[in-house]
């Protein structure tokens, strides 16, 4: 029995799957706020193989310990950030709930997609920084971090165009084939990108 329980403890140590947690937030993404950060970024951890805690707040993910309790450490600001990167913003008396976001390699994303880690636009609470303890074990920290955040085609990354690829923006088929090609992305490398975040290769 002991040795089961090693066992069970091992495996759930090696499960856990960034692609899968960034897939569940770009499948649910919303285009209008609905105020349930922790919500969404709870399923995604869920989907990626963690076993968190539900917040009643989002800045509950900083003050009640729970990201480090699945294994992230808290950073000072990265040079650059990687896919799993998570944020936490702290509350005030503008944003009594705070907020939580995950990295997805080219956008901070929860509920809907932002524009940067800094989610609101006025009284901007402080920001902790979390990165999965397993990606920084002798990891330095003046990196230049994950590849996939280098600009290729159109303005943006792989990453941020597999994500629009997803969402529909760039149509389907040959249709997708020729706007991609028009301006300079190569479709088999956005397709892999795509099959990757869907976690289908």
């Amino acid at each position: 029995m002991r040795f089961l329980v090693i066992i069970c403890i091992i495996s759930s140590i090696f499960t856990v799957d960034f692609e899968a947690a960034i897939a569940y937030l770009i499948k649910n993404c919303l285009l209008k706020s609905v105020g349930k950060s922790e919500l969404y970024i709870f399923r995604a951890l869920e989907a990626g193989g963690f076993h968190p805690s539900l917040p009643e707040f989002a800045y509950q993910y900083w003050s009640n310990g729970i990201l480090i309790k699945i294994g992230f450490k808290e950073i000072a600001k990265p040079k650059s950030f990687r896919k799993g990167d998570i944020t936490v913003t702290e509350y005030n008396s503008s944003h009594p709930n705070g907020h939580v976001a995950m990295y997805t390699g080219g956008n901070w994303m929860s509920y809907f997609i932002q524009n940067s880690e800094f989610v609101f636009t006025y009284n901007q609470p402080k920001i902790h920084y979390f990165r999965y303890s397993k990606f920084i074990e002798d990891e330095d920290n003046s990196s230049e971090g994950s590849s996939d955040t280098s600009k290729i085609c159109n303005g943006k990354t792989i990453n941020q165009i597999a994500i629009e690829v997803i969402k529909g923006i760039w149509g389907a088929g040959q249709e997708r084939i020729n706007k991609l090609t028009a301006v300079g992305c190569d479709h088999n490398t956005i397709n892999n990108e795509v099959n990757k975040i869907l976690g289908l290769n």
